[in-house]
C-alpha cells in the first residue's frame, strides 16, 4: 500500500514538473515582437490520457527567412515538409524523451506579403 502511494505520488510530482515546464518553455516559443493572434494558453482536458499541450498563432512582420533561422536554430528543429495545402508554409518538428516524458514541438511558418505567420504546437506526454 505504502509503495502504491509512492508511485502515485511520484507521477503527480513528474504531471506537476511537466506541466511547470511546459508552460515556462512557452514564453521563449513566441518569436520576438511578433503579436499574438490566437491560443497560447495550456489545454488539461488531455491530462487524464497523459498528455498537456499548448498551442499559439503569432504573425510578425520580419522576413520568413530570419523567422525560420530563429526557429531552427533556438529549438535545433529541422525542415519537416513543405505545406503544399497552405501556400508559402514550411513545418519545422522536432520530438524527444526527457526523463519520463516525450516533448513534441511542430512549428509552421507560412510567407505572405506583411511578413510571417507563425503557427506552435507543443505536447508534452508522460509515460505511464
Amino acid at each position: 500500500m505504502i509503495v502504491l502511494s509512492i508511485g502515485w505520488l511520484a507521477l503527480a510530482c513528474i504531471c506537476a514538473a511537466a506541466v511547470f515546464r511546459l508552460g515556462r518553455d512557452y514564453d521563449p516559443a513566441r518569436y520576438p515582437g511578433s503579436t499574438v493572434l490566437g491560443g497560447g494558453k495550456l489545454k488539461f482536458n488531455a491530462l487524464a490520457r497523459g498528455y498537456v499541450s499548448q498551442d499559439g498563432a503569432y504573425e510578425t512582420t520580419d522576413r520568413f527567412p530570419d523567422v525560420w533561422h530563429w526557429y531552427a536554430n533556438r529549438f535545433d528543429l529541422g525542415a519537416n515538409r513543405v505545406v503544399n495545402a497552405m501556400e508559402n508554409c514550411m513545418s519545422l518538428a522536432k520530438d524527444e524523451d526527457r526523463f519520463l516524458t516525450r516533448h513534441v514541438i511542430g512549428v509552421t511558418l507560412c510567407d505572405n506579403p506583411d511578413g510571417t505567420m507563425i503557427f506552435i504546437n507543443r505536447t508534452l506526454f508522460v509515460y505511464r
